[in-house]
């Protein structure tokens, strides 16, 4: 049977999130002894961005400032 391989795409370095879940699959396919290797890819890297394409899906785009829109004050 051929080895199957699964992705967990996110940021890297890992977010904790991306660490828990990379470890709670590890632990199923072991504990399931499914042949398939666990992988994490940083969302930018160009596996990510390849399958990400085949599913029709485009890159957001980046932010060119952190500012926070501006909000109006009402007055009541």
């Amino acid at each position: 049977m051929a080895t199957e391989e699964i992705w967990i795409i996110g940021t890297e370095p890992p977010c904790p999130r991306c660490v828990y879940l990379t470890r709670m699959v590890k632990d199923i396919v072991t504990t399931a002894d499914v042949p398939a290797s666990v992988r994490h890819l940083a969302y930018n890297c160009n596996a990510a961005r390849r399958f990400a394409a085949s599913l029709g899906l485009q890159p957001a785009r980046q932010r060119t400032s952190l500012a926070s829109p501006q909000i109006k004050s009402q007055t009541i």
